[in-house]
């Protein structure tokens, strides 16, 4: 019967690819055609290894100069792809337009990517970067626990979104110089629980990387309140 109806809504409301619009036929599953997909521009080595930095080839892994100068204090952060198109036409239509079916499309592409040097295997908690209450509010959801929730099945890896709380209503970073940025997010962040993060190695789950500031802060206080060690994994960084 679920065959059935879906076939009859697929004739009166043909698929149409997220990105591009154009009609997909039955043999293209998934929310975008073959063609966008395929112009997805993952991050793969070289990179820096730990804010994970890609570089152009023939370049070689190195430690970027960011890192070197002012160390993270997250052991690495990886992510899926950069932040362009198609990429970041799929995230805007999620985070600003509200199509959580393609944020669950991309936590399920976070999910199944093969990250090098991230062992999920050795993870206890996975906690996503939260919002304000005031944009939570207009908003109506946190864009980064759909992301944390598609990688929390499957890797069967807890995902604790209560924890960690986001108690400024800060300024967007997006237009901020880096250091500003560090500013903007200093004490921005309180933990409810530190009994539950005790020696534990945490995944923080962010939508995009830009510099890293708000991702840094959460790992420096949750290190602070006595986890184990922070990694840190993003849909999308810049470059």
């Amino acid at each position: 019967m679920t065959s059935v109806l879906n076939a009859l809504l697929n004739c009166i409301f043909p698929p149409r690819c997220a990105v591009c619009d154009n009609l997909m036929n039955e043999s293209e599953r998934g929310l975008i055609c073959p063609t966008c997909a395929g112009e997805i521009k993952y991050v793969s080595p070289p990179w820096c290894p730990i804010c994970g930095l890609p570089y152009r080839p023939p370049d070689v892994n190195h430690i970027c100069g960011e890192c070197i100068k002012d160390p993270p204090v997250y052991q690495i952060a990886r992510a899926l792809g950069i932040y362009e198109p198609p990429l970041l036409e799929l995230i805007h239509k999620f985070k600003y337009r509200g199509y959580r079916t393609i944020g669950k499309y991309l936590g399920k592409m976070m999910a199944e990517r093969y990250f090098k040097d991230l062992d999920f295997s050795s993870l206890d908690l996975i906690i996503p970067v939260p919002l304000h209450n005031g944009k939570l509010r207009r908003r109506s959801f946190n864009q980064a626990l759909v992301l944390a929730k598609e990688v929390s099945k499957k890797y069967n890896i807890p995902c604790r979104d209560a924890l960690l709380k986001r108690t400024v209503n800060t300024k967007s970073q997006v237009a901020l110089p880096k250091e500003e940025r560090k500013k903007n997010v200093r004490g921005a962040f309180s933990l409810t629980n530190a009994h539950e993060i005790k020696d534990k190695n945490i995944l923080l789950i962010d939508d995009v990387y830009t510099t890293g500031g708000t991702v840094n802060e959460c790992a420096r206080l949750l290190l602070e309140k006595g986890a184990k060690s922070i990694y840190v994994c993003t849909l999308a960084r810049t470059v």
